[in-house]
């Protein structure tokens, strides 16, 4: 699935899918995105039906699910579907240890002990509620703005 495009936001915008100054989505936009060599597509959970509808192998497409904030501390907000019949893998954001990812408080460096333990800690925290579905960090970051360069 990797590397995976981004178009669920721009379909969940309100009022109108070009309310983010993005130009409207038709077939058009799936052969640029093909042709940049993606191969996934993050759509909006409301188009699943119509992906299913469509027939072909679409219903055996994995749909990545996420909970209220995606958040990788919280699994318990993931309501795991009983309707679903696709395959399904589980996507989280991962934004952590917040102050080297946003370089608060002039931390510059990840990987001491206590980081590494954390980041195993939030990991299997996520794994241990959903085990045997597959995990999918949707969005992480590490800004090069703030972070310095390895030595």
């Amino acid at each position: 699935m990797n590397p995976g495009w981004n178009l669920g936001n721009t379909l969940d915008v309100i009022p109108t899918e070009g309310s983010w100054n993005n130009p409207p989505v038709d077939f058009s936009t799936f052969d640029v995105v093909k042709a940049a060599c993606f191969k996934s597509i993050r759509l909006p959970e409301f188009i699943i039906e119509a992906i299913n509808a469509a027939g072909s192998f679409n219903s055996q497409r994995v749909a990545t699910l996420v909970g209220p904030g995606e958040s990788v501390s919280h699994p318990e907000y993931f309501a795991t579907p009983t309707n679903m019949p696709n395959p399904y893998a589980i996507q989280f954001h991962y934004y952590s240890p917040y102050d080297f990812i946003f370089g608060a408080w002039g931390k510059t460096w990840w990987g001491a002990t206590a980081d590494k333990t954390s980041l195993l800690s939030d990991l299997s925290t996520i794994s241990a509620a959903f085990p045997n579905i597959p995990l999918l960090i949707g969005e992480w970051s590490a800004t090069p703005v703030t972070t310095e360069t390895a030595a």
